[in-house]
């Protein structure tokens, strides 16, 4: 079990790593995820869920990535009513990186892709965002 002063260490690092995701270059882009992957393993589900309607929007992206590594490891948290709001509220995000680790979530969550099937349907065919749109169609067809 972590201790209180390991999982604040991991909250401070996520934010640092989350709050000025979108002023970051692509590669740098791609160290902060892989960051936040390995540091979401500290975290707890509740933790990384109470991002989710963060007014950062790379804490959201971060809330994604980091919610995608806790299904992976345990593919029936997707079963519950609380993770399939805060994918909704992800999947219905303005920024389309929010929407893209939303689908990541929902390739390894048991019973998600079942439960927003539809939703993954309009994305795939009126989504705004072309990496977005591929994504839901590959989903879909894949």
């Amino acid at each position: 079990m972590q201790s209180p002063s390991n999982d604040l260490s991991a909250l401070q690092e996520f934010r640092l790593r989350a709050g000025d995701f979108y002023s970051k270059s692509l590669r740098l882009r791609k160290i902060a995820a892989i960051e936040i992957e390995r540091i979401s393993a500290d975290l707890s589900l509740n933790v990384i869920l109470s991002f989710v309607s963060s007014i950062i929007p790379g804490e959201r992206v971060a809330c994604g990535i980091a919610l995608r590594e806790k299904v992976k490891s345990d593919p029936t948290i997707g079963e519950t009513s609380e993770i399939k709001k805060v994918v909704m509220a992800l999947l219905n995000d303005r920024e389309s990186l929010v929407r893209y680790r939303a689908l990541e979530i929902i390739i390894h969550g048991q019973g998600l892709f079942n439960h927003f099937e539809e939703l993954v349907e309009v994305m795939a065919t009126s989504d705004r965002n072309a990496s977005v749109k591929s994504f839901a169609d590959a989903l879909l067809h894949g």
